[in-house]
């Protein structure tokens, strides 16, 4: 598998410490929620926060385009809203929430991830 099929699977899979294996010491990821991009750790504390929230989480892949060390991928997020949303009670709404990855891959790893979505639909989505 190459490191964004491990990607995936690792945010499928709820690992963290996979998720975070997969980039390059200098790696960075950023995405609409964060404030500024995060390293190591960070990386998968964030998205313990969607695996808390949406313990059945999927990512659909629509479309996948690579040139050169970058990889962009479109996908629909999937989920139910079961558990706690940044301090917020579980909402019991279903999530459906299109949006795009870009990745920067060099020597195998990855140097950049940031992710693209439309963080007011997540909101309406999750009825908060």
């Amino acid at each position: 598998m190459c490191c964004i099929e491990l990607y995936w699977a690792a945010w499928h899979g709820h690992d963290a410490q996979a998720l975070v294996s997969l980039y390059a010491l200098d790696g960075v990821y950023q995405d609409p929620l964060t404030d500024k991009p995060l390293k190591g750790m960070a990386i998968g504390m964030h998205a313990r926060t969607f695996w808390e929230a949406l313990p059945d989480l999927r990512f659909a892949l629509t479309e996948t385009l690579r040139a050169d060390g970058l990889i962009a991928v479109a996908w629909t997020l999937n989920g139910v809203c079961t558990g706690m949303w940044q301090g917020l009670p579980p909402s019991g709404r279903t999530i459906c929430l299109p949006g795009a990855t870009h990745f920067q891959i060099v020597q195998r790893r990855i140097r950049s991830v940031q992710s693209y979505f439309d963080v007011k639909t997540l909101l309406e989505q999750l009825d908060f």
